[in-house]
């Protein structure tokens, strides 16, 4: 079902200059902070704009207010395993996560989560992506926990268990459109978030930082 995805990408991590810093020093992967909010749009993880250093640098500048020093330090990273939610694919597995969410919460007399609206239509800023972080979380809770025995079970195919994501990925189309009439918006861009660490090789200062 998976195909793994061994190859080295270039991402960036916007973050404060303290910490991009502390990252260039990292010895370790056991210091890597993960993003564990409950409204962050891929589930819990490390986030990485795909070789994207100009949107990594202005999210943190302009999106992320109280950052005095905006940094962005490079990454290199595997995706490994991977639910890509630009391949058709893997949405058949979103969609079954979110069924199976859904069912769980009615039976436990809970409401579904909700995403929020955008909070401004203008600059396409996104509100709390409340529901889709419940969905992809209750999505690797079944993978990283299969059950073999449940033979109707979505997360086993043709008799082998579909291994625990290590990476998402997944466009987002956010901003003004970059003309009158156009599809293309003008803060367009492909996030990673990286479950597993050991799909982090290395971190780098970037030629052009700001």
């Amino acid at each position: 079902m998976l195909e793994s995805r061994p190859n080295l990408y270039v991402g960036y991590h916007g973050c404060s200059k303290e910490h991009g810093e502390a990252f260039l020093r990292l010895g370790t992967r056991k210091k890597i902070h993960l993003s564990e909010e409950d409204y962050e749009w891929l589930g819990k993880g490390f986030y990485i704009w795909e070789n994207n250093y100009t949107r990594a640098y202005e999210w943190r500048a302009k999106e992320y207010k109280t950052t005095k020093k905006p940094f962005v330090v490079g990454v290199i990273y595997s995706l490994d395993e991977c639910l890509d939610l630009t391949d058709s694919k893997y949405l058949d597995l979103v969609s079954q996560a979110y069924t199976n969410l859904k069912d769980s919460l009615e039976i436990a007399g809970e409401p579904i989560p909700h995403n929020e609206e955008f909070d401004n239509h203008e600059t396409g800023i996104r509100g709390k992506r409340l529901l889709d972080f419940a969905v992809l979380e209750r999505l690797h809770y079944l993978t990283d926990n299969p059950n073999p025995e449940k033979k109707f079970d979505p997360w086993i195919k043709k008799g082998k268990v579909i291994k625990p994501f290590d990476t998402v990925r997944s466009a987002f189309y956010e901003g003004a459109p970059i003309y009158k009439g156009a599809t293309f918006q003008e803060k367009n861009h492909i996030q990673i978030c990286i479950r597993n660490l050991n799909c982090i090789k290395g971190f780098f200062r970037p030629l052009d930082m700001k």
